[in-house]
């Protein structure tokens, strides 16, 4: 080994330096500590340093795990509103930004239904305040050519039972539509319907198609119908009014006639109230109170009684109170016949001018010229005018 101190190359079992005489042998013991030292060192470091590359590696799986997880959440710092979502597991429903929106409560409410209504119901429309609206025009998506017969949509509100629309298509006609334009907006509330061809027998109506289901598209509404087969007038309500100028009937299915294959439809009419007016309450008028408006000739008022003020009627049977609902009219105050004419009590059977006429009681003085007076000298006078004249009783 090498001196520390002069320098001198000695041998490794050496106790003590051939040159100085400095002694090697501690020196080879603190050589070896310190080797020994940096041999912990080392120990260390490589024990420290498998320690930390353990901890990454654990780390690492760990967090390899994790993203492989179907549990991993990815969060974006400033999300946009396409890019939200809300999501559930499998077992429940999902709901997305492109879901169609759910049937409010509200729009249910505002959505319109239609019934078939009975014949006492039907009756009730003109009390309601509802009448047949005008049609200004009417087309179909088609319709049959007949020599000299006019199959036309504009049959359909004509009022005749032996003209009828019939579709123009091969088959029975399902899905052709007939369309009315209106001559304004109307509160449609009924339709009145005769479905099939009523001309004249009953065979016309059992040849022929009849609609069996209907689809009506009034306003922003649609309502669909089916009818039975039967050869009578239905009546369809509305649950409530609806704005409209054009009306759609649509073809849906139909009965099948034992001859012909053309859907044939009677009429339709349409009930309702210009917009801006309002119907009548629902209900009928039953009291017995006097009606209002001016009585017709001849006929009765149109309540039970005649207790209504107003002026009296021109009717002919002169006994009526005053008023414009009462049993008769008259232009006097008591009429124009039994106690009528323009004195006091009329012209006939008390008529004339004077104060008691100039028939029965006639005349022109006090009680007149014939039974009681005049100048001929007759039963009660004659002489003069006043007294008893020159008759029986003097004059």
């Amino acid at each position: 080994m090498r001196c520390p101190y002069c320098g001198e190359q000695n041998p490794d079992t050496a106790r003590r330096c051939s040159r100085c005489g400095r002694r090697l042998d501690k020196v080879r013991v603190k050589k070896r500590e310190r080797q020994l030292l940096l041999m912990g060192i080392i120990l260390i470091l490589v024990i420290l340093a498998a320690g930390i590359g353990a901890m990454f590696g654990i780390s690492k799986f760990l967090q390899d795990g994790k993203d492989s997880s179907p549990q991993k959440v990815t969060i974006n710092a400033t999300p946009t509103p396409e890019e939200e979502s809300v999501s559930t597991s499998s077992s429940s429903s999902s709901v997305s930004s492109t879901s169609e929106p759910s049937v409010t409560p509200a729009a249910e409410e505002d959505k319109v239904t239609a019934s078939i209504v009975d014949s006492s119901r039907q009756a009730q429309i003109d009390l309601l305040g509802y009448s047949q609206v005008t049609v200004a025009s009417a087309d179909a998506t088609s319709t049959i050519s007949q020599a000299g017969i006019d199959n036309t949509p504009h049959v359909l509100y004509d009022g005749s039972r032996d003209s009828s629309w019939q579709d123009g298509v091969d088959g029975p006609g399902i899905g052709e539509s007939v369309t009315y334009h209106l001559d304004q907006v109307y509160k449609i509330r009924f339709l009145v319907l005769r479905l099939g061809n009523w001309y004249s027998s009953d065979d016309n109506y059992t040849m022929n198609n009849r609609p069996k289901t209907m689809t009506f598209k009034i306003g922003d509404q649609s309502v669909q119908v089916t009818f039975p087969d039967e050869k009578k007038e239905f009546c369809v309500e509305l649950s409530k009014d609806v704005d409209a100028s054009e009306i759609q009937m649509i073809i849906d299915a139909v009965y099948s006639g034992s001859a012909y294959d053309d859907t044939c439809i009677n009429e339709v009419d349409v009930y309702g109230v210009p917009t801006g007016e309002a119907a009548a309450d629902t209900g009928t008028d039953t009291g017995t109170s006097a009606g209002t408006g001016t009585q017709a000739s001849g006929a009765s008022g149109t309540g039970a009684d005649a207790a209504a003020s107003g002026t009296a009627g021109s009717g002919t049977d002169g006994t009526g109170s005053t008023g414009t609902a009462g049993t008769a009219g008259g232009t006097g105050t008591y009429g124009g016949d039994t106690y009528g004419g323009t004195g006091t009590y009329g012209g006939d059977t008390y008529g004339g001018t004077g104060t008691y006429g100039s028939d029965a009681y006639g005349g022109t003085g006090t009680y007149g010229t014939d039974t009681y007076g005049g100048t001929d000298g007759s039963t009660y006078g004659g002489g003069n005018a006043g007294g008893y004249g020159n008759g029986t009783y003097g004059g």
